[in-house]
């Protein structure tokens, strides 16, 4: 911030060689992995504010038998904990760099009892 507050300021650098504007945003090869790795962020997240359900215990190891007549009975696994204001964004900090990945989000609820993650 510079004063006067209506003062437009610019960051420069001097360098002698012209080189192409850097965009900054992350060009994915491949869109699958730009998903996937959302998705492994937004399980961190998760995780970090405490909204993963429990892992169940592991049964003892019994007839095979028994282990298919169990996995028929065993209920759906509960959908992930929603994450409220998510967002996602991907950037390239150097010329052929790979993706930084920044993810934000917060749980819902009253704003005193609300939990933030990036």
């Amino acid at each position: 911030m510079g004063l006067p507050p209506d003062m437009r300021q610019a960051v420069a650098v001097s360098d002698a060689r012209s080189r192409p504007e850097h965009s900054w945003n992350y060009e994915w090869a491949n869109a699958d992995d730009e998903a996937a790795m959302k998705s492994k962020l937004e399980e961190m997240a998760r995780g970090a504010l405490g909204l993963n359900p429990p892992v169940p215990k592991a049964a003892p190891k019994r007839a095979a038998a028994q282990k298919t007549a169990r996995k028929s009975a065993q209920p759906a696994p509960e959908p992930p904990a929603p994450l409220v204001d998510e967002q996602f964004r991907v950037f390239e900090l150097a010329y052929g760099a790979g993706a930084t990945m920044v993810l934000t989000a917060h749980t819902g609820g009253p704003f005193a009892q609300q939990k933030f993650v990036t």
